[in-house]
Parts: C-alpha cells; structure tokens; sequence
C-alpha cells in the first residue's frame, strides 16, 4: 500500500500534468486570482504566502524563500489552478456534512480538524485570533468568533467559533461555500480544515 506522502506526490504530479500548455496568466485571470509577473513568473497568494509557478513543470514554489509549500496546500493550489472556469462563490455556505460523502465521514472529519482546535483554544479567543495570524482572514459574523480565512482567490473556509457555559465547553465549526462543491472532494476539504487547525494549533503553542 502506498504511504500517504507517496499518494500526495502522485496527486500532486497529476495536477501539475493537467496544467501543461496552460497559460497560467490567462489562467490565474479566469479564477479570480490577482498576480503579479514583475519578476518574470506570474505570484500571487494562497494561504497567506506568496506562490508562483515553475515555467517548466507546473510545481509550486515560494520566490525568495527556501520554505518548502505545505503538501496540502501545493493539491489545494493546484486542484483550484486546474479548474478551468470562474467558481463564483455562491454566499450560501454549508457544513461538511453537506459535502457529497460528508456525512459518512463526518466523525473523523471532526476528530482531526474540529477537537483539535477546541482543545487548544479553549474560551480563549485571543489566542485563536493569535493562531491566526500565519492567514490572511477577516471578521466574520455568527459566533462569538468568527473569521473567513483566505485560501486561494475567492474560496475562503469559515469559522465559527463558541466560547463554552456553564453547561457546554467550547464548539467550533468550519463552513465552506457551497461553490466548493464544484471543485474539492470531501477528503480535500477536510485535508484542508485539518491543516488550518494545525497551523493554528502550531502558532497559538509557539
């Protein structure tokens, strides 16, 4: 059986595969995304950092940084690039148990991406705000917190987030666009949320 790191690369090699003879400009365009090609290769951002695309392979990389590109956000990356029409975002967002399989994997779903978070959190909703930081995200109504992290060009997952009572600890949920239904599949979109929890967790025990 293959490991998950060699499932990864192939995933990866597959998507990079997809984007031969793309212009990647037209591309980028088409998707929403701005960049800029002052350097010669179109960068623009994901995830809070700047990314560009290899002339010759279509991998992702950082211009000026030696910092390797999480695996889960190069297949988020590159899923997104190889759509080739606009995905606009619909304003109506959904749970994961809405996804097409959500609702079968809803419970690991939440064990990775969901209990983490609450477990490291807490009722402290600065330190999530802190945990944040490695994002670019804004504000967003509904909860006690709230945010809407920016992953690439104009799909952004949501969070929500409660702080506990007297009688119930504190709660977390993730919402996405229903417009990602037409790009992600399930393991993707819960890959992604798992991640973000990660680096969250990674910056609020920094």
């Amino acid at each position: 059986m293959a490991s998950r790191s060699t499932s990864i690369e192939t995933a990866e090699a597959l998507l990079a595969e997809k984007l031969r003879g793309v212009d990647i400009r037209k591309r980028l365009s088409a998707l929403g995304i701005a960049y800029d090609d002052r350097s010669g290769l179109p960068a623009f951002e994901a995830f809070g950092k700047t990314i560009s695309v290899a002339a010759v392979d279509n991998t992702l990389f950082r211009p000026g940084s030696e910092a390797p590109i999480h695996p889960v956000e190069r297949i988020i990356i590159l899923r997104y690039l190889t759509h080739p029409l606009p995905v606009k975002p619909s304003g109506e967002l959904i749970g994961f148990r809405d996804l097409p399989g959500g609702m079968f994997y809803y419970g690991p779903f939440t064990a990775r991406a969901v209990a983490p978070l609450v477990r490291t959190a807490g009722d402290d909703l600065e330190s999530l705000r802190a945990g944040l930081s490695r994002f670019r995200w804004e504000a967003y109504p509904g909860a006690d917190f709230g945010a809407a992290i920016t992953v690439v060009g104009p799909v952004a997952l949501y969070l929500l987030y409660w702080r506990g009572d007297g009688e119930f600890g504190a709660r977390a949920e993730y919402l996405f666009d229903r417009a990602v239904r037409r790009i992600f599949s399930a393991d993707e979109i819960a890959a992604l949320a798992s991640h973000v929890t990660g680096e969250i967790r990674r910056a609020v025990n920094s």
